[in-house]
Order: C-alpha cells, then sequence, then structure tokens
C-alpha cells in the first residue's frame, strides 16, 4: 500500500514538472507566434506563382511566417493547455505571459535591434518579481499571504 502512494505522488511530482516544462515551451512558442506574425504578408500569399515555387527563395519568405502562425499558434494552445492541468490558472496565465514578454523584449532587442531603455528593462525586471512572488506567495501555507 505504501508503495503505491509513493507511486503515485512520484506520479503527481513528475506530471507538475512536465507541467512547468509545458509552461515555458508555451511562452516559447508565443513569442515564435508573435515573431511570425511580425513578418505576416497576407496581401502576397496571393502573388506567390506556385509553378516556380522552389526557383527563388521569394516564395518561401512570403509563405514561412504564414506556415509558423498556424504552427506555433496551435503548439502554443497544446502546451498551455496541458500546462494548466496541474498549475493553477491564474499562475499559470501570469507566468505564461510574462515569460513571453520578457522573451519577446529580448528578441526586439537582440534579433530585431529594436531599443530597450534602462526603463523598460526595469519594468521587465518588476513584472518578472511579480510572477515570481506569485508562485512563491501560491505555495505558502499561511492565509494571510
Amino acid at each position: 500500500m505504501g508503495w503505491m502512494f509513493l507511486k503515485m505522488a512520484n506520479s503527481l511530482h513528475e506530471m507538475k514538472n512536465a507541467s512547468w516544462f509545458y509552461l515555458v515551451a508555451a511562452s516559447a512558442m508565443e513569442i515564435l507566434w508573435m515573431l511570425s506574425m511580425r513578418f505576416l504578408r497576407f496581401g502576397e500569399l496571393r502573388n506567390i506563382e506556385w509553378r516556380h515555387f522552389f526557383e527563388s527563395n521569394a516564395g518561401m519568405r512570403v509563405l514561412a511566417p504564414s506556415i509558423g502562425y498556424v504552427v506555433f499558434g496551435i503548439l502554443n494552445v497544446v502546451c498551455i493547455s496541458r500546462a494548466m492541468k496541474s498549475i493553477p490558472m491564474s499562475v499559470a496565465f501570469a507566468v505564461w505571459m510574462s515569460l513571453a514578454l520578457l522573451g519577446s523584449a529580448c528578441v526586439d532587442a537582440w534579433i530585431l535591434h529594436e531599443t530597450l531603455t534602462s526603463a523598460q528593462a526595469i519594468c521587465l525586471v518588476l513584472i518578472l518579481l511579480g510572477v515570481i512572488g506569485l508562485q512563491t506567495a501560491g505555495q505558502s501555507k499561511s492565509p494571510w499571504l
């Protein structure tokens, strides 16, 4: 009987860790989804010449963001829904969006060479501290915290 309880507890612990993995993966998918939206050009999709698609990379530059939009959007929803199986919805949403926000700010600054002011960086750190506080307060057993 004790062995069975230990096995169930271990399974629950693994599921909780898997949920956090899915939550981080959902944030990464959100960042990639937003990045594909940035390069999405719906108007040019109609102008792709499918007969000559593989002769140059111009068609792929138009098609790739559209494919990324769909694929990363679906993976985003799948990952966040799996994460919320054992993480409370409010915590999952806060962590998901804050990681996506921090990640997109990093992508903007380092890959897309957008400016990130020190005030913006401080605000991003405050958001991260708020999410960490939300998670640690949720683990507290005290009714006052």
